[in-house]
C-alpha cells in the first residue's frame, strides 16, 4: 500500500531560499513543465511560511531521475484547471471517482504528488514527509483506498536535513 520511493536530504540553507522566493522563482522558469502560473502563485504567497518546498523538490527529484512530470498538490480542486484537465484524462474513471470525492467523505487532502510519464502511459501518486512530518491515521484510510482501487502503492518522499 505504502512503498519509498525515496529518502532525499537538504539543506536549511536551501530551504531558506525557496522562502525568500528567489529558489522558487527558479525553478518556475527552469521547468514549466512541472510548474504552472497557479503553483508559482501559491509559492508566492505561501513559500514565505516554508510551505510547498518538499513538495517542488520532489517533484524536481523524480523529474530529473525518472522522467515523471507531476501535478503539485491540489490537483483534486476544480479552480485548478489544467490540473484538473491531466486529472481527467489520466486517471481511470474509478480511481477519478475517489480523488475526487467530496472532501467530508474523505477527510484528507490527496497525496501531494500525482506524477506521470508525459505519454500518459503510466503514472502514481506520491506523498511528500519532511524531516518531522508524518503519515496521518486519516491520510492512511483515504491514501489506502485510492491504493485499492488503483492497485498501485502510494510512494513516499521522505526528507531529512543535512545536519
Amino acid at each position: 500500500m505504502f512503498e519509498t520511493l525515496y529518502q532525499l536530504s537538504t539543506s536549511r540553507e536551501q530551504y531558506e531560499r525557496f522562502k525568500s522566493g528567489a529558489l522558487a522563482e527558479q525553478w518556475f522558469g527552469r521547468y514549466p513543465e512541472l510548474f504552472d502560473d497557479d503553483d508559482i502563485r501559491v509559492a508566492r504567497t505561501q513559500s514565505k511560511l516554508g510551505l510547498h518546498f518538499f513538495e517542488w523538490l520532489s517533484a524536481l527529484t523524480i523529474y530529473e531521475s525518472l522522467g515523471y512530470l507531476s501535478l503539485v498538490e491540489s490537483y483534486e480542486f476544480k479552480v485548478q484547471k489544467r490540473k484538473q484537465r491531466i486529472l481527467r484524462e489520466l486517471l481511470p474513471s474509478d480511481v477519478l471517482d475517489v480523488v475526487l470525492s467530496p472532501y467530508d467523505q474523505r477527510k484528507a487532502q490527496c497525496p501531494d504528488l500525482l506524477c506521470f510519464k508525459p505519454d500518459y502511459s503510466d503514472w502514481f501518486f506520491c506523498e511528500v514527509k519532511g524531516p518531522t512530518d508524518k503519515l496521518r491515521d486519516v491520510q492512511r484510510e483515504f491514501f489506502s483506498r485510492i491504493s485499492l482501487v488503483s492497485g498501485k502503492p502510494i510512494k513516499v518522499v521522505q526528507l531529512r536535513w543535512i545536519e
